[in-house]
């Protein structure tokens, strides 16, 4: 019933020390993502790490567009797209729709 959900991630910032851990996103103050997400009691995981975060590429622009948060993890949803990785979210969306049917 709120607005406000916990997502946790592996790794962070606390003071001047980091840990980046491969494979996981490094998500952004002020950043707009779309985030897969599982239910891990009161609170989410990204689900499959740095494969369910897209981070919007564009804020100004009426078309909402996506990149992966890790190039690294295209793969066979990202088809038709530029080598950059840039989907816009209808077609994101419309792909996701085809592998549900299958």
């Amino acid at each position: 019933n709120s607005d406000t959900i916990n997502i946790k991630a592996t790794g962070g910032k606390i003071g001047r020390e980091t840990i980046d851990i491969p494979g996981f996103p490094v998500l952004s103050l002020n950043s707009e993502y779309l985030l897969f997400l599982q239910e891990r009691g009161d609170s989410y995981d990204i689900y499959g790490a740095n494969q369910g975060c897209m981070k919007r590429v564009n804020i100004s622009s009426s078309e909402i567009v996506l990149s992966p948060c890790e190039k690294e993890y295209f793969n066979s949803i990202y088809v038709k797209q530029s080598s950059s990785g840039i989907i816009t979210l209808d077609n994101f969306v419309n792909k996701i729709r085809e592998y549900q049917k299958n």
